[in-house]
């Protein structure tokens, strides 16, 4: 999970050597503003969520079929 990084996943899906991309793209990470011919960038700041967090109190989470972490224990068999 350590190598497992946005720019990791934007480098495989820039590169023609995946087999998907028609030619390179080149996409530059980072985390800090800048700006690009008068135009401010500032980088995407978001929560994300468990799926079985719910994001807000009027929101629920994912379903048990959607989300394994979600489901109630399964209760032990009854012996005989």
């Amino acid at each position: 999970a350590d190598l497992c990084t946005p720019q990791a996943w934007l480098d495989f899906m820039g590169t023609t050597k995946n087999g998907q991309t028609p030619f390179d793209i080149w996409f530059h990470v980072d985390n800090r503003p800048t700006t690009i011919n008068g135009t401010s960038l500032h980088p995407l700041v978001f929560k994300s969520f468990q799926c079985n967090e719910a994001p807000s109190n009027t929101t629920q989470t994912c379903s048990c079929q959607d989300c394994a972490a979600s489901c109630s224990p399964v209760p032990p068999p009854k012996l005989p």
